[in-house]
């Protein structure tokens, strides 16, 4: 536990000086989907890297649930003028890798061709109990193939 936190941790402050740098250059943030009763934005675009929240799905199973994070995903990318080949880094976080294993082929049907970085991470539990899959992503708009 306290090493997931210690990396929670190094990761987010790694991402904050990234965008404190970006923003210095870019100029402007634009934020997506604010969610005001936990206090987090859906996504938030920083130059032309977009960082995106851990994104669930609904459904029984880990690849329906991939399936709506991929769709939920692509409603978000469009309006900051980006898709899903624009994906750099996908971060995955499972109460079943096995299942998540198995889903590979829904991850490939809403990413064709297109192989981000990617990193999968199985935890004991996550914030939706219904959940069993919350993937984050960060994307460079306009760098998809």
């Amino acid at each position: 536990m306290t090493i997931r936190i210690a990396v929670l941790l190094s990761v987010a402050g790694i991402l904050a000086v990234a965008d404190t740098a970006a923003a210095q250059n870019a100029g402007k943030q634009r934020v997506e989907g604010v969610v005001e009763s936990i206090g987090y934005a859906r996504a938030i675009q920083v130059g032309s890297t977009i960082y995106v929240s851990g994104l669930v799905g609904g459904g029984e199973t880990v690849e329906q649930q991939q399936d709506q994070i991929y769709t939920q995903l692509a409603a978000l990318l469009k309006p900051m003028g980006a898709t899903l080949n624009d994906i750099v880094k996908e971060t995955a976080y499972t109460t079943d890798i096995e299942a998540l294993k198995a889903a590979i082929p829904a991850r490939k049907r809403a990413l064709g061709a297109h192989r981000p970085a990617a990193t999968w991470v199985q935890i004991d539990r996550l914030y939706s109990p219904s959940a069993k899959l919350e993937v984050d992503f960060i994307v460079v708009a306009g760098s998809g193939n």
